[in-house]
């Protein structure tokens, strides 16, 4: 497993500046919005971008998948269509991961819904599989978000059984420490996901109760109640060995520097990765 730095622990979004925090805290891996560095490759040259990326040490390790599920088709089929361009980007970065998440709950009734959701998955799958990527599904788990009509995934057993129904090989799972402790998983929970279907991991900590945690009052890793060293014994039974991603939704910025903070969150998960190492 390796440490990976997540957009949402700094304020910093212009792609030299973000990259230079992830080098100077010791990341070798980031996750980063595709749409950014598109941008930078259209104003530069792709090949500019793998250079830059390069010459600070660090690798893409995931984007967010940058379509509209859940809109109409015409919206779908666009961010469709731009997503062929980013994963041929993304490839050149030498990404291999996408990732997405599913709703908790949901207003519309649930059998065309997850219907549609999953041809609209497929479809995606598709398109990167082309270029060698898989795509993530995330679980959400926080309880103030299951409030709509009806439930639909947000537990590891309901993603891998979607997954299963989506049919698309290179379709696999995203665990959050955050909806694994508010749905109140266990380490077998983890250890039993297929070889290979665990894409990515984000990891972070609250002080709060499942049942009352919010999901953007997160802590770094280390400064809640979340068991974290079970959660990366689970990763290790799962043999997991990709990007562990810090990613700490936040109402407001954190106070200290965002260099401390981006070197406090590389040791949080340094540590719990070679503490719980096989």
């Amino acid at each position: 497993m390796h440490p990976c730095l997540n957009p949402s622990l700094i304020s910093t979004k212009e792609l030299t500046g973000y990259l230079g925090v992830a080098q100077h805290a010791g990341f070798e891996w980031v996750e980063a919005d595709i749409g950014d560095i598109r941008k930078r490759a259209e104003q530069t040259s792709p090949q500019e971008v793998v250079d830059l990326f390069a010459s600070r040490g660090v690798q893409l390790a995931s984007f967010g998948l940058p379509v509209n599920l859940s809109g109409d088709e015409a919206s779908f089929r666009d961010g469709l269509a731009r997503l062929d361009r980013n994963a041929g980007l993304a490839m050149m970065l030498g990404c291999g991961r996408c990732m997405t998440w599913l709703r908790p709950s949901v207003d519309a009734l649930p059998v065309p819904y997850a219907s549609r959701i999953a041809h609209r998955l497929r479809l995606c799958a598709e398109v990167l599989a082309a270029y060698g990527i898989r795509l993530g599904l995330e679980f959400v788990g926080p309880h103030h978000l299951r409030h709509k009509a009806y439930p639909f995934v947000y537990t590891i057993n309901d993603t891998l059984e979607y997954i299963e129904g989506i049919g698309a090989p290179n379709i696999g799972l995203v665990v959050d420490s955050y909806h694994w402790y508010t749905t109140e998983s266990s380490i077998a929970d983890i250890a039993r996901i297929p070889a290979g279907r665990l894409v990515l991991v984000h990891v972070n900590d609250t002080d709060r109760s499942p049942a009352k945690a919010d999901d953007h009052e997160r802590l770094l890793p280390g400064e809640g109640r979340i068991d974290l060293t079970s959660f990366f014994r689970g990763l290790d039974q799962a043999v997991y060995n990709g990007p562990v991603s810090v990613e700490v939704l936040r109402k407001q910025p954190f106070a200290e520097p965002e260099s401390e903070i981006a070197e406090k969150a590389f040791r949080a998960v340094a540590g719990l990765i070679e503490e719980n190492r096989s």
